[in-house]
């Protein structure tokens, strides 16, 4: 019988990152993920590649 959980991914996330927010830097935190309705990770993964993106476009002026 085979077993059940999750099916293994390509790429998976087994790093784990922790910081320390203000509570008003939470809420706005929040307040964008329901926005988009995604999780809080899912708004940091997108904000921390559109910063990495711009890094890359600014060393190439």
């Amino acid at each position: 019988m085979a077993g059940k959980g999750r099916p293994p991914v390509d790429n998976p996330k087994a790093r784990r990152v922790v910081i320390r927010l203000t509570e008003e830097e939470y809420l706005q935190l929040q307040a964008a993920a329901d926005a988009v309705d995604g999780s809080v990770s899912d708004v940091i993964r997108q904000a921390l590649n559109c910063f990495i993106f711009q890094q890359r476009i600014h060393r190439n002026d």
